[in-house]
Order: structure tokens, then C-alpha cells, then sequence
């Protein structure tokens, strides 16, 4: 699985994710690695250039973006 996830990590590196060179695997992904991870990738798919790539402080405000990334995900 290490190698798996050093070739997911440098993938997803060459895309634009801004991930810590100390990060080896998946599992060391904290929340807001693996947000602007996934909005990246969505951005990339969708074509949606809008889509924040952190996580906004505001509870609330942290809560719609994600169910907006999770419904994203589901129509992709």
C-alpha cells in the first residue's frame, strides 16, 4: 500500500493539492488536506473554478460547502 499511496500523493501533487512534504500516506491526511484534496480534483473534473480549495472557519459556512463537494461527488 506504500507505494500505492506515493503514487497518489505525487498525482495528486502534479494536479495543484498543496500536501506537506512530511505526508508519506493516505492516512496522514488531516481534514483540511484531504478537503482542498477532493475540491481540487473536482475542480478539475467539473471545470468549476470557484469551488474553495480550504475550508472556510464559520461552522456553518463549513457545513454547506461540504454537502456542496458531497453532491458534486454524486453526480460525477
Amino acid at each position: 500500500m506504500e507505494e500505492v499511496d506515493r503514487i497518489l500523493i505525487q498525482s495528486l501533487r502534479d494536479i495543484g493539492c498543496q500536501i506537506d512534504d512530511s505526508i508519506q500516506n493516505i492516512n496522514e491526511f488531516d481534514v483540511n488536506t484531504l478537503f482542498g484534496c477532493v475540491s481540487q480534483c473536482l475542480q478539475l473534473i467539473t471545470g468549476n473554478k470557484d469551488l474553495p480549495t480550504r475550508l472556510p472557519a464559520n461552522i456553518s459556512t463549513r457545513f454547506k460547502i461540504c454537502g456542496e463537494l458531497a453532491q458534486l461527488c454524486q453526480v460525477v
